[in-house]
């Protein structure tokens, strides 16, 4: 999606048309690498996901959690790799093209917005989707086991926000 922002400039008394690109943003198709079936949700072990950067970010998500997040478990199903806690599905991850995966998570509306905050603060493109009801969001981006590595603080910031909606949600409901 490209987003672009004309002015008209006044210049040695003429007028100018001058154009700012205010977003430039690409997002790829999440891509089916394994057959489908009518049962995507159906769970498949480890081997299902071997050699995918899909696996690789999980493995990386639940090293970097695992100080804030001690028993994050790792489940697979042939759609998504799913990172769960306290069994709540917390994070999700599904195979991009090439070298990627897109990295899901879930939270409260009022918690999103910090969230946003901190990807917008590294400049980096996320997509936000209501998610069930209206009192929840979906946020996506694209990772690898390099970038989860990289950002590991960000990723635990990340997780104590997930984790704090999740409380909230079961103290109040």
């Amino acid at each position: 999606m490209i987003a672009i922002q004309a002015n008209i400039i006044d210049a040695d008394g003429k007028q100018l048309l001058h154009f700012t690109t205010i977003l430039d943003a690409y997002q790829e198709p999440e891509i089916e690498t394994r057959a489908q079936s009518e049962t995507v949700k159906e769970p498949v072990n480890e081997s299902f996901w071997e050699n995918s950067s899909a696996l690789a970010s999980a493995k990386a998500l639940q090293t970097v959690l695992s100080p804030i997040l001690a028993d994050l478990k790792i489940g697979f199903t042939k759609s998504k790799i799913r990172l769960r806690y306290s069994d709540e599905i917390y994070f999700s991850l599904s195979q991009r093209r090439g070298d990627k995966a897109a990295f899901f998570t879930w939270l409260a509306n009022p918690d999103v917005p910090a969230v946003v905050e901190l990807l917008d603060t590294k400049s980096i493109q996320h997509k936000t989707d209501p998610y069930g009801s209206e009192k929840w969001e979906t946020i996506q981006f694209d990772v690898d086991e390099n970038f989860i590595q990289g950002n590991s603080e960000l990723f635990q910031r990340i997780g104590k926000l997930v984790d704090q909606s999740w409380q909230n949600y079961w103290k109040n409901n």
